[in-house]
């Protein structure tokens, strides 16, 4: 059963999107960080969304485990006071057909966000610059993906009698579909 994840990368999201990653420090510059250690616990077949300038617009698929990897140079001085060891996740990342801005929907986006860790701030209804990946529960996840104008009937893993495997082909086909539609 894959796990759903949420990545608040606004100032690495072109460099992570276009290269087909995920990459952050190892830890924080005095302490461990929840969302970087989440980075080790990400597993082929997870699912993550990508947010970015206060909207949703990808979804990825893990298509490996984290490994240690040197800072992307592509990042150049974004980051200057990260690490420059860090855990690299590769993802398989998909437009979503319709952007998705969760202050559009409040009333139905929040009772589905994380009671500790989350990745937006209620209080500001923005995604929380201390949290860079941060697990989400399947409502949240389905909730975007709905609104984002997905058919989720490939999701449902017993009933629809689709595996990991079989919703990251699908993810596939349609990257390529919008790779020859470009």
């Amino acid at each position: 059963m894959p796990k759903y994840w949420w990545v608040n990368h606004n100032t690495t999201f072109e460099h992570e999107i276009d290269g087909g990653y995920l990459w952050s420090p190892q830890r924080e510059a005095r302490a461990r960080s929840t969302s970087y250690d989440n980075m080790r616990r990400v597993q082929p077949g997870d699912l993550v969304i990508s947010y970015a300038r206060q909207r949703n617009s990808f979804i990825g698929k893990a298509t490996d485990f984290a490994i240690a990897a040197p800072k992307p140079t592509e990042f150049g001085t974004k980051g200057s006071y990260w690490s420059n060891v860090g855990w690299y996740v590769p993802v398989a990342w998909t437009a979503l057909p319709t952007v998705v801005r969760h202050r559009e929907f409040w009333d139905e986006f929040a009772p589905h966000l994380p009671a500790k860790f989350s990745p937006v701030v209620a209080s500001t209804r923005r995604g929380s610059q201390k949290l860079y990946l941060a697990e989400i529960s399947e409502d949240l996840f389905r909730t975007i993906f709905t609104r984002a104008g997905l058919d989720l009937s490939y999701l449902v893993a017993p009933t629809a009698g689709r595996n990991a495997a079989e919703v990251a082909e699908l993810l596939e086909a349609d990257a390529e579909a919008a790779i020859r539609e470009d």
